[in-house]
C-alpha cells in the first residue's frame, strides 16, 4: 500500500489512487448501464423537475429509485409536461446513469404545484378575425 501513497503530497490525491478510482467509476457505469437496460420498455412514475440544463430540447426529472444530487435522472425526449407535474413515461433509452424516455399518461391533478392554465382564447369578431380595441 506503501507505493500507492509514495508520491503524496498534502492537498494532492496520487495518481495511482486517480487511476483506480477512474477504473472503479467505469466498471460501475458499466455494471449501472447493464441494470438500466433492463428498464427499457418498462414505465415509470417520473416527477418533472424542469428543462434539462444540457438543452432546452429535454424535460429532466426523477423516478423512485433516483436521489437528487446522487443519481442520474429520467429524461423525457417526447411529450408534454410541466415542472412539478408527476407523469408516467416509457423508457425508450438508457445510459450509465440517466434513463431517456416519452410521456405517455399524464393526470394534472397529480401535479405537485398547480400548472399554469390554458390561455384564454382570442376576441374574435366576424369572420374570424382578432377584434383589435
Amino acid at each position: 500500500m506503501s507505493e500507492l501513497y509514495g508520491d503524496f503530497r498534502p492537498g494532492r490525491t496520487p495518481a495511482a489512487v486517480v487511476t483506480v478510482q477512474f477504473a472503479l467509476l467505469d466498471l460501475t457505469g458499466a455494471r449501472s448501464k447493464v441494470v438500466f437496460e433492463r428498464t427499457i420498455g418498462r414505465r415509470v412514475e417520473v416527477l418533472v423537475e424542469g428543462r434539462a440544463e444540457e438543452t432546452e430540447h429535454l424535460l429532466a426529472g426523477r423516478h423512485a429509485q433516483q436521489a437528487p444530487e446522487i443519481d442520474g435522472l429520467t429524461y423525457v425526449n417526447e411529450g408534454v409536461a410541466y415542472p412539478g407535474e408527476i407523469v408516467t413515461v416509457e423508457v425508450t433509452d438508457a445510459h450509465a446513469y440517466d434513463l431517456v424516455g416519452r410521456v405517455v399518461a399524464r393526470d394534472p391533478s397529480r401535479a405537485v404545484r398547480g400548472l399554469p392554465r390554458a390561455p384564454a382564447p382570442p376576441n374574435r369578431g366576424r369572420g374570424g378575425l382578432p377584434v383589435v380595441r
